[in-house]
């Protein structure tokens, strides 16, 4: 097996308070993983945004050759952990260490950390090392074993038993997502863990579908993000939501959040600069981490999640709904008074019902919260299918509202609310005419993809050639033409 290497990307000025280890999936490399088509490589980008970051990228072998002579999972993790530890510059701090994982890498380092558990009773190396990991990021890793059976079934070039297992339920699988998660459970959730999958698919189905991207970990939900497998690790700049998502939580590992009511902090977001509140009497932290807040009664909690889902899946955006955010066992109105305070804007969502209870404190709240900021905070009413357009008081009524009642999958409605979200005027919303366009788009997106495949030598030339021919019949030879 070839050797793994560790490249030390960037590191901030000074002694470092955090390191970050990069690891890539399977077909990729330690750079061009991370790297966008348009130049924007993420590893140097967070580097220069928090100083104190030391930005690590691991490579080991992932190509096909060596994937097809078995399945060495546990090789890797024993190889990558004897480097970590190994390294001149890392073995000699105690600075935290936080994995950043895509795909197959995901798995990797579960049974890396399992490794160093397991061996820390004997190794003071191991037990040092796994004291010192602070949080992983898993991007489309397939805990169930999913994106290797597509992949598979997709592209036909795993030739041996030990990747075709690797389908969903498979054993082995089965005993790292298990052994990992009671792992985790068993350190009090010391490490902490953030999660994102795709949605778009790769000439088919979604690589790593939202089952198989669960790790399972008490509290942790995973992010839909409306990308393919390869785009999602490529962030397209420093205002995309995988990046800002990481970035926080980096920035959470080097500044610890302060207990509730304690201490708090507020982050100037153009300069990541934090200034802590004097007296022990401040309100807590109230930085935005949300673009929208979901305000609505819970007899139409059905119809607000699938808006809640359009909004994520289809505008990228961050959204608030109580389903989703809510932990079980605490106390609901402080979350959800919290929340709304964490909200760039509100949605009230009106139905069929009068809105009263907390739901018309929460509007009264949000309403309130709009007149002390000027403006800045904005309540936009939006109609449900089902909704009264009567049950629309006099305050909500002097807004623009959204209208949803043509039914939930009405396209120019979500436009008119992930513009208002934005605080931007909705335009002229596409019609039929600008069909022909959308396609050509479309076509665009789906080559780049084919050829992003085939530089990670997931596909051959016979492949992409074959893909690419079907792409441009379908622009050039419409059906009736």
């Amino acid at each position: 097996m070839p050797e793994i290497t560790l490249d030390r990307i960037e590191a901030g000025g000074g002694d470092p308070r955090l390191n970050v280890v990069f690891l890539h999936g399977l077909g990729g490399d330690p750079i061009t993983t991370w790297r966008n088509d348009n130049g924007f490589n993420w590893p140097n980008e967070l580097a220069e945004e928090l100083p104190g970051l030391a930005v690590y990228s691991i490579g080991y072998p992932g190509d096909k050759a060596s994937w097809n002579s078995g399945w060495p999972i546990a090789q890797v993790a024993v190889a990558i952990l004897d480097r970590l530890i190994s390294d001149r510059i890392l073995r000699t701090t105690n600075t935290p260490i936080i994995f950043i994982c895509h795909s197959l890498g995901g798995l990797i380092v579960k049974k890396l950390i399992l490794t160093a558990e397991s061996d820390r009773g004997q190794d003071a190396q191991k037990r040092k090392f796994l004291n010192r990991v602070a949080g992983v990021v898993f991007l489309a890793t397939p805990h169930a074993g999913s994106f290797m059976a597509t992949i598979a079934r997709q592209f036909h070039w795993f030739v041996s038993n030990s990747l075709s297992d690797l389908g969903a339920n498979d054993e082995n699988l089965r005993d790292l997502s298990v052994s990992y998660r009671n792992w985790v459970a068993d350190d009090r959730a010391r490490i902490r863990h953030r999660v994102y999958y795709e949605t778009r698919g790769v000439f088919g189905a979604p690589p790593v579908d939202a089952t198989s991207a669960d790790p399972g970990i008490t509290g942790v939900r995973p992010v839909a993000i409306g990308r393919d497998h390869i785009a999602l690790c490529k962030p397209n700049d420093r205002r995309d939501q995988v990046y800002e998502g990481v970035l926080a939580f980096l920035d959470e590992a080097i500044e610890p959040r302060s207990p509730p009511f304690r201490e708090t902090r507020t982050i100037a977001m153009s300069g990541r600069k934090k200034a802590r509140a004097p007296t022990a009497s401040a309100t807590e932290m109230t930085s935005t981490v949300f673009d929208v807040f979901l305000s609505h009664s819970h007899l139409d909690s059905s119809v607000v999640g699938i808006l809640a889902s359009k909004l994520t899946e289809r505008a990228n955006l961050r959204v608030w709904l109580d389903r989703w955010m809510l932990v079980p066992g605490n106390h609901w109105q402080q979350e959800m008074a919290r929340g709304l305070e964490q909200a760039r804007t509100c949605a009230v969502c009106v139905g069929r019902h009068t809105p009263k209870g907390w739901f018309r404190e929460e509007i009264e709240r949000a309403l309130n919260r709009q007149v002390k900021e000027d403006g800045a905070f904005r309540v936009i009413p939006v109609i449900l299918p089902n909704g009264d357009r009567e049950l629309i008081d006099e305050f909500l009524e002097l807004r623009t509202w959204v209208d949803f009642r043509e039914g939930i999958d009405d396209a120019a409605a979500l436009n008119i609310l992930v513009s208002g979200i934005f605080g931007k005027s909705p335009g002229r919303f596409p019609s039929h005419e600008d069909a022909d366009d959308d396609n050509l788009r479309m076509a665009v997106e789906r080559l780049k993809t084919l050829k992003n495949l085939r530089e990670q030598r997931l596909i051959g030339d016979e492949i992409h050639n074959e893909y690419q021919r079907k792409i441009l019949d379908e622009v050039i030879y419409r059906p009736g033409e």
